[in-house]
């Protein structure tokens, strides 16, 4: 169930690992259930969702295999599943479901045999050999009879082509012979100078209608009779004069739709009772009743309701500035959550919409992993060693202020903080960096610049043990996502030093980029770790120029969506005391303000 309970579960081979579980934390909690598989470690799973009993139907299977009735399996399981058992017995939590896994294996069975007698698809116009004729057009050369294209000149390969043409020379009844649409000289019919010219007859003009001429006097009856052009023959019912409307003749076989014999019932027949054999239609009521009875009833949610308005929910997302794609993603696992489900009395699917994209947004935000720094602190000092924390980004987007921050915070919670100047790229970085611990009271442990940033991490690290030091907090340089020698550095200072945390500092006014930061950042970091080592990917977020951004939060939903990874930290302002944990609530709030 999506609950977390597995009712039934059949397994034909033993599988490695949990990617059950993996299932779960990667797919249902961070809400992307619109997608179509998820692969993890040796495995691809595949799903199915019933909405109606809060249902998923999951298969995992190797990755290397390539099967293509699972989508027929899934849904032949969910339909045989859930024609069994209703929602009774599915809450019983006592009720079991070992009878299943037989009619389970009939259906495999079933659909593994329609696998096997299934016709093969055609095959593309790339893999025949007709495309080698259509290639031997433009480059010049004619596949051999091996099938293979040799090298023939282009005069040989027109050549060929001509006599082929000939041999496809198609005749018409007249004689006429065409090649490559021209006519051929020898067709029966005459060339274009034997060709007889009919003289031109002359242009018939119709006679004008002559003049009329009247006279100034009362006309005659004969010279009326003259006017008259009406036809002679007539009836004297034609020429009666009608005075009553009922009296108009109408032919019902010219107008059908005046016939309303069938529908119309007599005063001497309204106590007969109606033919059960004739079908009798159904008539909808449109008015107020009959709205309001409609909108009492359960209406099920059908992709044709739905569609519409997540195509709004999604702009509305991307005004305020969340990715595209993140947004499509999104959008896709709240109509896959909702396909199929009743809606209760007044209500509307707008607002069952709102719902499940506030739950969404919601999981999305709050934290899978509880980054209690405090605490940690507490037992690396039990370890009689220093808790270290890396801060990682872009150029510019405000990690040496980041880190200022975060020393007063954990100053204020009677900590004894020091600062790594690992950043010797950047001219003037070590001086900032000194201006902060200057003001904070707090050691800076730098070596200047050109040298290895891992060496002065493990340097700093020593020397915050020897005196006792809670916290290092380790700066580094500022490096696009793209640069492969920096990103190396750092890939090289985490491995060598395995600091507690690292941090991605990013600006809270980016939307796109956002996740293609992140993105490369991880993928940096596990590239270039050595395979005898495990990767230290991304542990959380610092969100810097908070304040800046008014409604346009989507950078946060943008940022945590790609990697799982929390914001921990906010930046709203320019003195030390300007940072914040994320209220997860406001931010859900803001982002579906206006909906």
């Amino acid at each position: 169930m999506k609950g977390g309970i597995v009712l039934c579960s059949v397994e034909n081979t033993k599988i490695k690992g949990q990617p059950i579980n993996s299932l779960i934390k990667a797919v249902l909690l961070e809400d992307r259930l619109g997608e179509e598989s998820f692969t993890t470690d040796h495995y691809s799973i595949k799903w199915v969702l019933d909405n109606q009993l809060d249902l998923l139907f999951v298969v995992v299977y190797q990755k290397t295999l390539k099967l293509q009735y699972l989508n027929d399996l899934l849904n032949n399981v969910k339909a045989s599943f859930t024609q069994r058992y209703d929602r009774t017995t599915l809450k019983n939590l006592s009720s079991t479901y070992d009878d299943f896994t037989k009619v389970f294996k009939n259906i495999l069975d079933d659909v593994e045999s329609s696998a096997r007698n299934a016709p093969k698809p055609m095959r593309g116009f790339d893999k025949t050999k007709d495309v080698n004729k259509k290639v031997s057009k433009t480059t010049g050369a004619v596949p051999s009879a091996g099938g293979s294209n040799s090298n023939v000149p282009a005069a040989e390969a027109q050549k060929s082509v001509e006599q082929i043409t000939q041999k496809a020379t198609l005749k018409s009844p007249a004689g006429i012979r065409k090649i490559g649409g021209k006519r051929v000289p020898g067709s029966s019919r005459a060339s274009s100078s034997q060709k007889t010219v009919k003289p031109k007859e002359p242009t018939k003009f119709k006679p004008m209608k002559a003049k009329r001429d009247w006279p100034n006097r009362e006309l005659t009856a004969q010279e009326k009779a003259g006017l008259n052009f009406s036809p002679v023959e007539q009836t004297a019912e034609a020429t009666r004069t009608i005075t009553n409307v009922d009296d108009i003749p109408i032919n019902l076989d010219e107008y059908p739709e005046l016939d309303s014999s069938e529908d119309s019932v007599s005063e001497d027949s309204s106590d007969e009772k109606p033919n059960k054999s004739t079908p009798v239609a159904k008539k909808t009521s449109t008015g107020f009743f009959g709205r309001l009875i409609s909108t009492l009833t359960d209406k099920e949610i059908t992709d044709e309701n739905i569609s519409p308005v997540l195509d709004s929910f999604r702009q509305h997302l991307v005004t305020k500035n969340v990715a595209l794609d993140i947004a499509d993603q999104l959008c896709q696992s709240v109509k896959t959550n909702l396909l199929g489900k009743k809606l209760g009395t007044f209500s509307r699917v707008s607002s069952a919409v709102r719902e499940s994209l506030e739950s969404a947004l919601t999981r999305i935000l709050t934290p899978k992993r509880n980054i209690d720094i405090l605490r940690e602190v507490q037992l690396a000092q039990q370890k009689g060693r220093p808790y270290s924390i890396v801060f990682v980004g872009v150029n510019g987007v405000g990690k040496s202020t980041s880190l200022s921050k975060v020393c007063a915070w954990l100053l204020q919670n009677k900590l004894k903080v020091s600062i790594a100047a690992c950043d010797t790229f950047r001219s003037g970085a070590v001086e900032q960096l000194q201006t902060h611990a200057t003001n904070l009271d707090v050691y800076l442990f730098h070596q200047g610049y050109g040298k290895d940033a891992s060496f002065i991490c493990a340097q700093a690290l020593e020397k915050a043990k020897s005196d006792k030091v809670d916290v290092v907090l380790i700066d580094t340089a500022g490096r696009m996502q793209h640069n492969e020698p920096l990103m190396k550095s750092l890939s090289k200072l985490v491995v060598d030093n395995n600091p507690d945390l690292v941090f991605f500092v990013g600006e809270a006014l980016v939307g796109n980029d956002s996740v293609d930061q992140l993105q490369q950042f991880n993928r940096s970091l596990e590239e270039y770790c050595p395979v005898s080592k495990t990767p230290h990917l991304i542990d959380g977020i610092v969100l810097t120029k908070f304040d800046t951004v008014d409604d346009k939060v989507g950078a946060a939903i943008s940022m945590v969506y790609t990697t799982g990874s929390p914001i921990v930290f906010v930046g709203c302002g320019q003195t030390y005391a300007d940072i914040k944990s994320l209220n997860v609530k406001h931010i859900v709030s803001v982002l579906l303000s206006g909906k």
